[in-house]
């Protein structure tokens, strides 16, 4: 596999930025990286970029590369949310949540025996959607709606709202596939799914 180079982009204040203001910084496995295929990359609000790959999550600083312990798995989505707790969604290992102050993981994976679990392991995107709820991607079920204060799950049913309450317990199909979650701003949210090559662009004003 040909190695991925994250770059690192400093633009210099002035009067005119120019192609010789920009420095980059090339990172690799050679500096601490947990994979040189990189799947997402996340700044918080303290300016630590993390790194998701294929083989782990990585916290940058600027200076040195820390791999996360307990997240050696491969890493599709990374977010902070409101409360500047990290979501770490993963593509086979289901859901994590970090808390950087605290250097602890928790997880959240699927249990046949438990219909309150997550109902797939298999996740693609996440979204911060307000103070209590957690947007996810997934394979399968699609949407996913987490209660960030009681850490349960909901399904998105196929209508044109992005609310909880219109959410169902379980999901209605299996044959869901969200692939992205990009908000364009602060009031509009594009997702995009993968069968059919169906895409929703969701306008919270409306």
């Amino acid at each position: 596999m040909r190695p991925v180079l994250i770059a690192f982009v400093i633009l210099f204040t002035g009067p005119a930025v120019s192609a010789q203001d920009l420095c980059f910084q090339h990172l690799t496995t050679d500096d601490g990286l947990s994979d040189n295929a990189i799947t997402c990359v996340h700044e918080d609000n303290a300016g630590i970029i993390w790194i998701g790959t294929e083989n782990g999550l990585d916290r940058y600083d600027g200076t040195s590369v820390q791999q996360i312990a307990g997240a050696r798995m491969h890493i599709s989505a990374v977010i902070q949310d409101r409360q500047g707790t990290l979501w770490i969604a993963t593509a086979s290992n289901g859901l994590l949540r970090y808390g950087p102050s605290r250097d602890e993981i928790s997880a959240f994976v699927h249990n046949e025996k438990d219909r309150t679990t997550i109902i797939t392991d298999q996740l693609t995107a996440l979204y911060d959607l307000n103070d209590t709820t957690l947007l996810i991607g997934a394979r399968e079920a699609s949407l996913i709606f987490m209660d960030k204060r009681t850490q349960r799950f909901s399904y998105w049913n196929d209508s044109l709202s992005l609310s909880p309450a219109h959410a169902s317990a379980q999901p209605l199909t299996r044959k869901g596939w969200c692939h992205a979650l990009i908000p364009l701003d602060d009031d509009r949210l594009w997702i995009g799914f993968l069968h059919n090559y169906t895409s929703l662009l969701l306008d919270r004003t409306t």
